[in-house]
């Protein structure tokens, strides 16, 4: 079997599981999941706040943290994402109270129950095939174009032999940033094309979307990856699964880097 044929079999194989796990979750009962009008209008000032916040605070940090001769220290561009990302998620938190009086149901932020969380974490590691198998052939293109086959943070972390001896830095990679990338790109852009829209589209949308904030390197693995946590939270109709997936994602990848490295 050619690795391009074992890549599109892992792909079938996954979105084959996940059907059947997705179905079995889906017999335990229906989900209350309200999708207020006014979410799509807290998508676009969301979406454009991250915008605004992701590339400048990352930026800004370095410039003021950072000597300009020495070479860039990862720690404080993860710590600095991890910022802009809490910035951007607070200001959506904050304009969808005072403007729209929301409720944490309404932006799937409601408490989930454990049955939810487990189902979160099982629909990711049968995601794991089909993000392996996206990757090489996201990396067949990459080397097709003439690309570094490894994203810029990750080369960092490679090359960085203190990276790993920073627990802060490693809770900004599987807690923070998995939970504020949940609730904007699942919570709030997700169930926004939902107030219009088919699940198909809603999750289509929203996983390139996630996608397209990625680096070349990662983007078809990472648009697998947000199908997969799109439909653990149509299916759950909660953001905290798809974190829990989401934190489980990051933190097998960092296993891997700090065995390359």
């Amino acid at each position: 079997m050619t690795p391009a044929v074992f890549s599109l079999a892992s792909i079938v194989f996954t979105i084959g599981a996940l059907l059947g796990l997705s179905r079995w979750y889906a017999s335990r009962g229906p989900v209350d999941d309200p999708r207020p009008a006014w979410l799509p209008q807290l998508a676009f000032v969301t979406l454009a706040a991250f915008l605004v916040f992701v590339p400048t605070v990352p930026a800004a940090l370095r410039q003021l943290l950072e000597d300009p001769d020495a070479t860039p220290n990862p720690a404080v561009g993860v710590a600095a994402t991890a910022l802009a990302n809490l910035l951007v998620i607070g200001l959506a938190i904050v304009f969808a109270r005072r403007r729209f009086a929301g409720r944490a149901d309404e932006l799937a932020l409601g408490r989930p129950s454990g049955l939810s969380l487990l189902f979160g974490a099982a629909a990711m590691l049968l995601a794991l095939p089909a993000f392996y198998g996206a990757s090489f052939l996201n990396a067949q293109l990459i080397e097709a174009i003439g690309l570094d086959q490894h994203q810029a943070l990750v080369r960092s972390l490679i090359d960085d032999e203190e990276f790993f001896s920073r627990p802060w830095v490693i809770l900004s990679i599987v807690l923070v940033v998995p939970c504020c990338e949940e609730i904007l790109f699942r919570g709030v852009v997700q169930r926004a094309l939902r107030v219009a829209a088919s699940p198909a589209v809603a999750i289509l949308g929203s996983s390139f979307l996630f996608a397209a904030v990625h680096d070349p390197q990662s983007m078809l693995p990472v648009f697998v990856i947000g199908i997969v946590l799109g439909l653990i939270v149509e299916r759950t109709g909660s953001i905290w699964p798809a974190t829990v997936g989401h934190a489980l994602f990051n933190a097998l990848n960092l296993l891997r880097i700090a065995e390359i490295d």
